[in-house]
């Protein structure tokens, strides 16, 4: 307890440190394949997360408990990427938006769509995440365009 008010917070610690190294690692596989649409990599990332955590439905659980989402700076070098990234995409999205806007964008979708996806992984609710994926993906492309 030197460093953590409570087990809770303990918890909270580590799910955000694991939930940033499966976000990273999805990053870096997305970069094997690589597009010029901002999107479409950023839906590669989200299905090699989504991936990791159904073949780990028990690290999911930990994550769902623990509650906390990894915290992202604009100096994080994960977010510099990911703003990189937008800056070189083709097709413009998000054009026009602020750095902030994308942020608040980016992690609406990463908040929802955690949500959505762990009650398909974990529950199968509304239904397995196999049937989920297509209209999440299809929220992130509308989002995404918009």
């Amino acid at each position: 307890y030197l460093y953590f008010r409570d087990k809770e917070d303990i918890l909270g610690a580590v799910s955000a440190a694991v939930l940033r190294q499966i976000l990273e690692e999805g990053y870096m596989k997305m970069g094997a394949g690589r597009t010029d649409s901002f999107t479409e990599n950023l839906i590669r990332l989200a299905d090699a997360a989504l991936d990791y955590l159904q073949q780990n439905r028990g690290v999911l659980e930990i994550l769902r408990r623990g509650g906390r989402m990894p915290k992202l700076s604009r100096e994080d070098p994960l977010w510099r990427s990911l703003m990189r990234d937008l800056k070189q995409s083709e097709g413009g999205e998000l054009a026009g938006k602020s750095e902030e806007e994308v942020f608040r964008i980016l992690y609406c979708l990463l908040t929802m769509g955690g949500s959505v996806a762990a009650a398909a992984i974990l529950r199968g609710e509304p239904e397995p995440i196999e049937k989920i994926k297509p209209a999440l993906y299809g929220i992130i492309r509308a989002a995404l365009a918009g």
